[in-house]
């Protein structure tokens, strides 16, 4: 039997840096998470977590869409998605972008 990689199939080959918690895929506006390996998008309400690639995104090409690394220290990086919705907005380009603060600054 093959093992498994626990990188995601859309991940770098290496894949990311230690200090790297959450990947943000502004385009779609849904983030995964490194260290629990669960993606966390948004559902009606609330938002949901998933091991798997939530089923509204399973169709596009993660590999070659925007990625936002967002060095956080938290569980529920979704807390400023209203930032990063406004910070990543024109994030077009599949190259790999850095948010390189510890702490998204607000928006005023």
């Amino acid at each position: 039997m093959k093992a498994q990689s626990p990188l995601p199939e859309w991940a770098p080959d290496r894949g990311y840096r230690l200090k790297i918690r959450h990947i943000y895929f502004p385009e779609y506006n849904f983030y995964y998470d490194t260290q629990r390996m669960v993606y966390i998008y948004p559902l009606k309400n609330h938002w949901g977590e998933s091991d798997t690639i939530p089923a509204p995104f399973k169709i596009n090409d993660l590999k070659n869409t925007a990625k936002v690394q967002l060095r956080t220290n938290t569980d529920a990086p979704q807390t400023d998605n209203l930032t990063h919705v406004q910070k990543y907005k024109n994030k077009k380009n599949p190259r790999d972008n850095r948010d390189t603060k510890m702490n998204t600054p607000q928006i005023k």
